[in-house]
């Protein structure tokens, strides 16, 4: 009986670090699906507002980039306008956080809107 004592312990700094790496990825997940949703919904919500602007294609840009930035976006939004069509296209390097090496990964979130009036 007294070769078994303090097993546990042993166990338990064996098995902590694989624990705390998972717990580490789910909460990174969490993060990075929660920042690719905020993406997704601005990139709706500017073409959105870019398309009611169509024809007029300067005030489509403009509407379409103003609703980026309010939305924290100034930088890394991408917008094409064509006279029926706008896309939006708003890229972020997500700052992973995680215990080991790793390269940031690039979100994106894309809408395309289209605006027919006759």
């Amino acid at each position: 009986m007294k070769e078994e004592k303090g097993q546990a312990l042993v166990e338990f700094a064996l098995v902590l670090p694989i624990m705390l790496l998972i717990l580490s990825l789910v909460i990174f997940a969490g993060f990075a699906a929660v920042e690719l949703n905020r993406l997704q919904m601005t990139a709706q919500a500017s073409a959105l507002a870019g398309a009611g602007e169509l024809p007029d294609e300067y005030a489509a840009f403009s509407r379409a980039e103003y609703l980026a930035e309010l939305n924290g976006f100034p930088e890394g939004v991408e917008i094409t306008v064509e006279p029926s069509i706008i896309e939006v296209v708003i890229s972020k390097e997500f700052e992973v956080f995680l215990p080991v090496p790793t390269n940031n990964p690039t979100l994106t979130g894309r809408a395309v809107y289209s605006s027919y009036k006759e």
